[in-house]
């Protein structure tokens, strides 16, 4: 497991550290033109975590749109969904 996740983060810090590069092999594998790239792109690279590391409100926020989106009827209880086992890991 932890040899997967360095080679993930350090895959998400090439992505953000070399954008054009990373939009156009995205292109290539989603089958999506520049422009819908690109935007996808700067949506989810931003949120994307380098060492594991979670953002407590954004968890709390992603509990809640569960609800909002009439998935669950309560919000979950993110501690008992993720963990911290493997984190940080050195990139």
């Amino acid at each position: 497991m932890k040899k997967f996740l360095v080679g993930w983060f350090r895959s998400v810090i090439y992505m953000k550290s070399h954008r054009e590069q990373s939009i156009k092999i995205a292109m290539q594998a989603e089958g999506m033109d520049e422009n819908a790239t690109s935007k996808s792109f700067d949506a989810v690279i931003p949120m994307m975590s380098t060492d594991g590391q979670y953002d407590n409100k954004a968890l709390e926020r992603l509990a809640k749109s569960f609800v909002e989106l009439g998935i669950l009827d309560t919000a979950p209880d993110m501690s008992k969904l993720i963990t911290r086992k493997f984190v940080p890991v050195k990139t």
